[in-house]
């Protein structure tokens, strides 16, 4: 069974992607890993659950409420990804952010780009092709 911050991990590609759609730190995300005192761990807090299913739904991630509740088999969010890469097409089965490999390898396992293993790639542009952009962000920001 996949935790609910485990299942959006594998969704979203990154921690980066979910800290970029929540308007916080990726380092926030980090520490949804251990329990606080009213979030056991591996749960995603309530007030970010309504931004993960907005864009997942914007950007056909795949994640619906019952994942954020209760978590699911690794069977379960693996044929997410594996239809994902069907929809997207044979380019999709190189792109390094938890879509399969030809292979049929785990999602965990194929995270590399199309350039090698170890090359970072921004989950948000290669799965969704659109990138995550909040409220007030202007792109001449990212350049800096």
């Amino acid at each position: 069974m996949i935790s609910p911050l485990g299942i959006v991990l594998e969704l979203f590609g990154s921690r980066k992607a979910v800290a970029d759609v929540c308007g916080i730190q990726g380092s926030a995300v980090s520490m949804w890993q251990t329990s606080s005192g009213s979030r056991a761990a591996g749960f995603v807090p309530t007030q970010h659950m309504r931004a993960l299913l907005d864009h997942s739904d914007a950007h056909n991630l795949g994640l619906t409420a019952d994942h954020l509740i209760r978590g699911a088999s690794e069977d379960e969010i693996t044929e997410i990804l594996r239809q994902r890469v069907s929809a997207q097409g044979p380019s999709a089965e190189m792109c390094g952010t938890g879509a399969l490999s030809s292979q049929g390898d785990s999602p965990r396992a194929t995270r590399k780009s199309a350039e090698g293993p170890g090359v970072a790639v921004d989950p948000s542009a290669e799965v969704t092709g659109v990138p995550v952009v909040r409220a007030g962000d202007h792109p001449s920001e990212d350049a800096a």
